[in-house]
């Protein structure tokens, strides 16, 4: 049968603990899967042979936004982890002074993605950073370890509890101004469910302990 499906372009989605995760960017909101429809989005996924089923639930995905159709037979590759390599260290920033304009320059940027926060949709958001650039310096240097501890002094004045994205965007967003290597990870974890948000430079986690991030796979890289 035709297997003339792809996902939707509003949607991510990743597996943790055998249960697929989806991200809808539209509507800025995480689902499971249901059960039902696991086997035939894994078979779909990985280009298998599926039954007249299983289209039924392809087909039914497609109601809920999950999936659209395709003209053409599309790459299945899997959009949960592009570009995310797995944690392995974190930036030593021990020996960083950053100067005072750097921290208000840091506290500030918090203070504007907290707005943005409240006031853009995500696909807004994401749609700013990823304009911003790619990196144009070899990474890490001493001007990002720099902005990291500036970052982590602004943690100490405006807090970090249940403020990953504003925290994480804020730092992506000031070091791609830059021209530094930085992506913001969103990773979820299931049973129970939590999703987080870190930043990382290659293998490198620039605003957590690799330890933390590990427990999330990632389901989106900007």
């Amino acid at each position: 049968m035709s297997m003339a499906f792809a996902l939707h372009e509003s949607i991510r989605f990743c597996i943790s603990g055998g249960q697929v995760i989806l991200l809808d960017i539209r509507a800025e909101r995480y689902f499971a899967l249901p059960k039902s429809y696991t086997d035939a989005f894994h078979h779909w996924l990985g280009g298998e042979p599926i039954t007249e089923r299983e289209v039924n639930c392809l087909e039914r995905l497609i109601r809920r936004g999950v999936l659209c159709r395709t003209a053409d037979e599309p790459s299945r590759s899997d959009n949960r982890s592009l570009g995310a390599f797995v944690p392995t260290a974190v930036l030593n920033t021990s020996l960083v002074r950053p100067s005072l304009l750097a921290v208000v320059k840091a506290i500030g940027a918090r203070l504007l993605w907290a707005w943005r926060m409240k006031h853009w949709r995500l696909e807004r958001q994401l749609h700013h950073l990823e304009g911003l650039g790619d990196s144009r310096k070899a990474t890490p240097t001493a001007e990002m370890r720099a902005i990291v501890y500036a970052f982590e002094l602004a943690d100490r004045v405006l807090g970090s509890h249940d403020k990953c994205m504003e925290r994480s965007f804020a730092l992506v967003s000031v070091c791609r101004k830059y021209g530094l290597r930085a992506q913001a990870v969103i990773g979820v974890q299931n049973a129970p469910f939590a999703a987080h948000c870190w930043v990382q430079d290659g293998e490198i986690v620039l605003n957590e302990q690799p330890d933390r991030v590990q427990l999330f796979t990632p389901i989106m890289v900007i």
